[in-house]
């Protein structure tokens, strides 16, 4: 093998190796921020099967052609608490504060849905959960206030659809989703002219749309 040959293969496999921790990295982002707790029994199984759960409403999240096979109007109300642990310990920063409490706090996650059967495997669909989310709480004076004493970030989904039986075996299903999401943050800047420091606070919402598509095929029972 020619060094001009041996080179290119070691940057093809620099190029990969970049390339593989590019895409770990944005995976370790996304999963500390998504919110996997759409579902009460689906969480009890680890979400396993929920795109093809044809007897639990909640599985409109995943599929919404699962509710075609619902035969009469069914209401399903959820409720998750997520809650964690987390600790500032002061290891020698540059700025002078407080060490701060656990800053997170619990968190309530309910979740709604309903199915209502029209007739011959026709149903219309709604359902109702927060997809993203996350939010912590400083002390005031801790050694990172310049960087930020509160943050919170919340996403609620609302998903109507309409699902339909075309067979005994086959269904598809659509609908919308309609994403409003909200963000409010707070720190503290240094002000030598007022002599202390001063509060600086964010607020900002936003609507999303999408749309989503499901089929569910049950060869047999």
């Amino acid at each position: 093998m020619s060094s001009q040959t041996h080179q290119q293969t070691r940057n093809v496999k620099k190029s990969l190796l970049l390339f593989g921790c590019l895409l770990a990295s944005l995976s370790l982002y996304a999963s500390g921020f998504s919110i996997l707790e759409q579902s009460v029994s689906g969480v009890g199984r680890a979400l396993s099967g929920m795109a093809a759960s044809t007897d639990d409403p909640s599985a409109l999240y995943f599929n919404p052609a699962t509710a075609a096979w619902v035969e009469r109007p069914t209401l399903l109300v959820g409720n998750h608490f997520l809650t964690g642990r987390v600790r500032f310990h002061d290891k020698g920063s540059t700025i002078p504060g407080h060490e701060s409490g656990d800053i997170v706090r619990r968190t309530e996650i309910p979740n709604l849905d309903y199915v209502y059967p029209i007739g011959d495997g026709l149903t219309l669909n709604l359902a109702m959960s927060a997809t993203s989310g996350t939010a912590t709480n400083y002390h005031l004076n801790w050694a990172g206030r310049y960087f930020g004493i509160d943050t919170s970030i919340a996403v609620i989904e609302v998903l109507p659809s309409i699902s339909y039986r075309l067979s005994d075996t086959l269904a598809v299903g659509a609908g919308l989703m309609i994403d409003y999401a909200e963000m409010k943050s707070r720190q503290k800047l240094p002000t030598a002219a007022f002599g202390r420091d001063t509060k600086l606070q964010m607020k900002g919402d936003d609507v999303g749309i999408g749309f989503t598509l499901g089929v569910v095929w049950r060869p047999w029972e």
